[in-house]
């Protein structure tokens, strides 16, 4: 795969003006078929692309230089032109929650809702991996406002969204899950170290609004600011 990053932001690690664009673009077992083909040996693994985008901007919005508003979004998708998608490796695929994502859920908790799966000359091993978690498609975003308070401690207010989807066609806006919290920051010379609070604003699983789940409380830690 071939990775390229645009970073127009003030500074890396503590942005509060600019932006960032970041396009990965990888190519899935297109060589070891090659290898096959030269060989003369038998390949049953799936032929794939993926790209995934992710962009940044921070808005100087206050008159203080070390607060900002930050804006991120990404998008993401794998497409299986030959063999079984549910074939990809858990590890290639998309997750969605957690300290960088959509902070009301735990790492990884985002997940297709559909697990439907064409069984026809499915190995055992491919349905291991195809009721395995991950998504063929991830669409995310955030809206975070940084404000330090005194001296190297600061806050933040947030809200964030996005799921993961085993398709395209999968896609509706009333399947999209929606966060808010607040944070606390201590910036440190090396990173800032961060605590988040998240609540599930609206679960897509069982289209609950925060005032009627239960457990929709979530704490992240995290070295590093969330984007």
């Amino acid at each position: 795969g071939v990775y390229f990053l645009i970073n127009n932001t003030n500074d890396f690690l503590f942005p509060t003006k600019g932006y960032n664009i970041a396009l990965l673009l990888e190519d899935g077992n297109n060589i070891p078929l090659l290898l096959s083909e030269i060989g003369g040996y038998n390949f049953n693994s799936p032929i794939y692309y993926k790209v995934f985008l992710n962009s940044t901007a921070y808005l100087p919005i206050y008159e203080e230089e070390t607060s900002a508003l930050g804006l991120k979004f990404q998008s993401g998708y794998i497409h299986t032109y030959s063999g079984n998608k549910f074939s990809v490796p858990s590890n290639q695929r998309f997750y969605s929650g957690g300290s960088n994502s959509v902070r009301g859920w735990g790492a990884r908790e985002l997940v297709p809702q559909t697990k439907n799966i064409n069984l026809e000359g499915v190995s055992n091993q491919d349905l291991l991996r195809g009721v395995s978690p991950g998504g063929f498609f991830i669409l995310e975003g955030s809206i975070e406002t940084r404000n330090r308070i005194i001296g190297n401690f600061g806050g933040a207010l947030f809200v964030d969204y996005g799921n993961t989807w085993n398709s395209l066609e999968e896609f509706q806006f009333k399947t999209v899950a929606v966060a808010a919290g607040f944070g606390l920051r201590y910036y440190s010379d090396f990173a800032p170290i961060r605590i988040d609070f998240g609540f599930k604003v609206y679960d897509p699983e069982n289209q609950k609004t925060i005032f009627e789940n239960e457990n929709i409380f979530k704490l992240n830690l995290g070295i590093g600011e969330a984007f």
